[in-house]
């Protein structure tokens, strides 16, 4: 379950930029960055090299895990560029982690106000779970990945954070006490 808000059109030489960098990549194969910061990002780029980008544009500050479990590393940084909703300029990032065995932690966070009038608020669902300061909402789903726990909290700055991940509910616990 990835509880994305829907990506946003791009209008004007936005357009012809994005369809060019996306024959690009068809022609050649080539992993492209958002040359700009608010270019969309083409195709995903392994490892961490969009975070310091991802980090640059965000609108609020972007909450790392300052713990993982064993073996997991940043494989991948996805982010949309910061838009106008409701006023504010909103934003949205997401980690991937994996390790050897292939679980699988997965970081959402954005400052998007109205994910509830959407009918996309991952806080809206689940049983209350207390950890550190907040109340965190779990799910659990079964997806392709196997059996999936979700957390999801709002911070008071108006964050909302998802979790998802493959691994088990004590190591997610951990990581959402370590965001900072």
């Amino acid at each position: 379950m990835t509880p994305h808000v829907g990506t946003q059109l791009l209008r004007g030489t936005r357009v012809v930029a994005a369809l060019c960098a996306a024959v690009l990549v068809g022609v050649t194969g080539a992993q492209l960055v958002a040359a700009t910061p608010h270019a969309r990002q083409v195709d995903r780029v392994s490892g961490d090299a969009l975070l310091p980008a991802a980090l640059a544009v965000a609108p609020f500050h972007v909450r790392q895990p300052t713990w993982l479990p064993a073996g997991m590393q940043l494989r991948a940084v996805n982010y949309n560029p910061p838009a106008t909703d409701a006023g504010v300029e909103t934003f949205a990032v997401d980690f991937h982690y994996v390790d050897d065995a292939s679980r699988t932690l997965h970081v959402w966070q954005t400052n998007i106000p109205n994910l509830a009038e959407m009918g996309k608020d991952p806080t809206a669902q689940g049983s209350a779970l207390p950890v550190g300061d907040l109340t965190w909402h779990r799910v659990f789903i079964d997806d392709a990945r196997g059996p999936t726990l979700v957390l999801s909290a709002r911070y008071p700055d108006g964050v909302t954070i998802s979790l998802d991940t493959t691994l088990g509910e004590d190591a997610l616990v951990r990581v959402a006490a370590a965001l900072k």
